[in-house]
This record gives structure tokens, C-alpha cells and sequence, in this order.
């Protein structure tokens, strides 16, 4: 007996609807090179089609991506058996413009998204708790970044060279952030973290990023006024920020750490402020453009290669408080034309802790010029002098009213014919002023 017409449409309309279901699972991708990868790696029943049910098996992508010119994968959404984004997972895909990641991922792993230069925008999960070591390094088109609100890491160097952000906002989950993670992100402004964060704060907007408990700046840029409660500069916390053109370190600041500024290369002149300690191990080294450097009496301490490569460095004070000068501070440095150290007996120096031996006048206290002419390093300077007081503009040995008259003339605009600024600069902070005037008088009437 044949099967009466309505059992036989049903029993096409559900295979029909077997067959659409079966293909609606079937991801659509938008980048044909992306699903051919997908399909090599993953198509566990070989039917040329990628299902979303295969897709959530995966537990891991590993390399099968990295150096690819795969362009644009959102549909990595559907893989949501991933917890992290493997090591170099999408290393140097140089074309990839647009990738969604899973709600299901706690970490980016080291390198996952290194030189992927066309990258532009990153929105990442709430679920990721951890953003690994370079993991979007060089992403030079990187414009953009949502950090989920699960963030609780971010490790070295993770966004360094993205030269294109120009606002970071780190959530308040964020606990651990490493000083270089910005490294060389050369176009930011603004930089604040929530005020719901318990570990950092943004220093009433002053766009830099400040460990609560210690008061240090752990990372700052172009824009950052350092606040008055900082009490330490941390490692690498400027680093690579050539678009820095200025900076006050206010006197608050106790140490400046390992590379805290080094490749400023925007940076002209420098006053480290009487309070600082310790300069720390390459603090300024490649400033490339630094002219002028004030140390502050109350300095003790400039650890090695601290200016190392500062090749348009020119002028530089040295207090008398200095007790150690390290391993090569100011190696590569060979256009300074005044070194002015107002140390009275020579402390002992490295050989190539200058190189600027032939060229460089040094300055010394009057009393110690026969010391240094026979102090090892130090008598290598084939000019060593007598080392005027900070108040004695014109030179003649005195700090008197004749000073104070010749300082008022120059803040007047009348060009004293002797007049030299570095001794009128009583403060150091490389402006001539009335507080210059006031802190003369005070020289003045405090003096033997």
C-alpha cells in the first residue's frame, strides 16, 4: 500500500528541516584563507564545512595562524572550548585587520598578536584576566583598546611600538601593571585608570598611572604633570616617550628608576630636584636630544649608563652632595662643553664614565683644582678650572649686592656685558626669575 500524500510531505518536510539545521551549524566565514586553516586542523568529520559544534571542541589554536595573510576573523567567537590565545597564536599576520575574540579566554598568552600592524581595534573579553608579555607588541595601525573588565594583568612590554593609541583606560580590576607595557606608544595623552581601582590611581587626572601604596609613577606620557605627592618615578615609566618635551620633577620625587626616561628623545633639559637619592641605571640614557642636565644639591647617587648616548648633551651640573657617579653615567655623551662638579675631593670614577675628555671644560670648587688635575680618570681633562659660586654672575669671586643688581637688570631685558646665567640660575631650575633674586639675597644674608 502506498503512503497517503500528507506522511509522505511530512516526512520531506523534515528532512528538509534536518538538512537546514544541519547547515544553518555550519559557520560562514567571511575570509576564505581563514576557514581553508580551520579546515585543515579541525574539520574532524571531512565534509568541507566547519561546524560550530567543531569549533567548540577546540581547546587550542597553537601556531596555526601565525605568519598567515588571513585578513579578518570574527567567527574565532564560536571557539569557545579556548581559555587562553596561544603563545605567537597570530604572529606577524601582518594583513589581519578584525578579529572578535571568545567570552571564553583568560589569558593572552606572550606574542599572541605581535606585528599584526594592520590590527587597528581590540575589544578585549571581560573574562580575560591576564594580557601577556608582548602579546600586542608592534601593532603599529593598533588605534584602539577596550579592556574587559576582568583585566587583572598586564605583562612587559605588551603594547609596546602601538604608536597610533592615543587613550588608554585601565579598568579596576587591573592589579599588576608593568612600567614598559606603553613602551614607545609614542601618541598617548590621555591615561587614566577607574577610580574604582584600589591599587592605582590617575592622580586627579594628571594622565599617568600611580601605585596607591607607594605613590610611584608607575607609567606616564607626553601629557603627565607629575603630582606633588609622587615620591618615586618608576622603571621604564617614560620610556620611549620621544613626543615628551618637558617635564617638572617636583621635589616630592626621592628616586628615579631603572630607565624611567630613557629614549625621551624629546626632552631638552632636565632639573633632577634636591630630594632625589638615586638616579637610577639608564634613567635618561638615550635623550638623545637633552642639552642641558641640573642635579640638585642633595643627590647622591647616578647609577651606571644613567645618560648614557645623550649626544646633544652640552652643559652639566654635578652638586657637591654626589658621593658615587657609576660605570660608564655618561659614556656616548662627547658634545658636553661644560661639566661642572661642585664635588671638593674627587670621587672615584670609571674611565669611560665621560668621553668628552679633550673637548670638556670641568669646573671645580677653586680649593680642589690641584686634586682633580691629579685624580685618577679626572686629570685626563685637558681643562680643568676654577668652578664659580651659584650667586656670582659676573665671576669676581663674590656673592654681593653687585649680583643681585646685575641679576634684576637681566630679568629687566638690560644684558649685563658679564653676565653668566648658569650662576644666576641660584635655583637651578633652568629659568632666571624673581625667585633666582630672592634666593641671591638669601645666599647673601646667610653667607660667612
Amino acid at each position: 500500500m502506498k503512503p497517503s500524500y500528507p506522511i509522505r510531505l511530512s516526512f520531506v518536510l523534515s528532512l528538509f528541516f534536518f538538512n537546514l539545521a544541519t547547515y544553518a551549524d555550519n559557520i560562514t566565514f567571511s575570509d576564505q584563507k581563514v576557514k581553508a586553516i580551520c579546515l585543515q586542523y579541525w574539520d574532524t568529520d571531512k565534509d568541507n564545512e566547519l561546524s560550530i559544534e567543531e569549533a567548540t571542541k577546540v581547546t587550542s589554536i597553537n601556531q596555526a595562524f601565525a605568519n598567515t595573510d588571513i585578513e579578518t576573523f570574527d567567527e574565532l567567537k564560536y571557539f569557545t572550548g579556548l581559555t587562553y590565545i596561544a603563545n605567537q597564536a597570530f604572529y606577524k599576520c601582518t594583513s589581519l585587520r578584525k578579529i572578535t575574540l571568545p567570552e571564553t579566554i583568560t589569558e593572552i598568552k606572550t606574542k599572541a598578536f605581535y606585528g599584526c600592524s594592520t590590527l587597528s581595534a581590540v575589544t578585549i573579553p571581560n573574562s580575560v584576566s591576564t594580557i601577556g608579555s608582548w602579546a600586542f607588541a608592534t601593532c603599529r595601525g593598533l588605534a584602539t583598546i577596550d579592556f574587559g573588565r576582568g583585566v587583572k594583568t598586564i605583562e612587559q612590554e605588551a603594547f609596546q611600538y602601538c604608536k597610533l593609541l592615543t587613550e588608554i583606560h585601565l579598568p579596576a580590576s587591573l592589579t599588576k601593571v608593568s612600567g614598559d607595557a606603553f613602551d614607545h606608544c609614542t601618541g598617548i595623552t590621555t591615561l587614566t585608570v577607574d577610580e574604582a581601582n584600589t591599587v592605582y590611581n590617575s592622580g586627579n587626572n594628571c594622565n599617568a598611572i600611580i601605585a596607591t601604596a607607594k605613590n610611584e609613577l608607575v607609567i606616564g606620557c607626553q601629557s603627565t604633570v607629575i603630582p606633588a605627592t609622587v615620591t618615586s618615578i618608576g622603571e621604564s615609566a617614560f620610556s620611549g616617550c620621544s613626543s615628551l618635551t618637558e617635564i617638572t620633577i617636583p621635589e616630592s620625587v626621592t628616586k628615579i628608576g631603572i630607565t624611567a626616561f630613557a629614549y625621551c628623545d624629546g626632552l631638552t633639559s632636565v632639573v633632577i630636584p634636591s630630594n632625589v637619592k638615586t638616579i637610577d641605571y639608564g634613567a635618561f640614557s638615550y635623550c638623545w636630544s637633552l642639552k642641558n642636565l641640573v642635579v640638585k644639591e642633595g643627590v647622591t647617587n647616578i647609577i651606571d649608563y644613567a645618560f648614557e648616548s645623550c649626544w646633544e648633551l652640552e652643559t652639566v651640573y654635578l652638586p657637591s652632595t654626589l658621593k658615587s657617579l657609576g660605570y660608564a653615567a655618561f659614556i656616548s655623551c662627547s658634545n658636553i662643553k661644560e661639566l661642572r662638579v661642585a664635588v671638593e675631593k674627587p670621587i672615584n670614577i670609571s674611565s669611560n664614565a665621560f668621553n668628552c675628555y679633550e673637548t670638556a671644560v670641568l669646573y671645580v670648587p677653586e680649593g680642589s683644582i690641584n686634586a682633580y688635575q691629579n685624580a685618577p680618570v679626572w686629570k685626563n681633562f685637558a681643562m680643568i678650572e676654577k668652578l664659580f659660586r651659584l650667586g656670582d654672575v659676573n665671576h669676581d669671586g663674590f656673592v654681593n649686592v653687585t649680583d643681585v643688581s646685575l641679576s634684576v637688570n637681566y630679568i629687566l631685558g638690560n644684558i649685563p656685558p658679564v653676565f653668566y646665567k648658569e650662576n644666576a640660575d641660584v635655583d637651578q631650575d633652568n629659568e632666571i626669575n624673581i625667585t633666582d633674586i630672592t634666593n641671591l639675597v638669601n645666599l647673601i644674608l646667610t653667607q660667612n
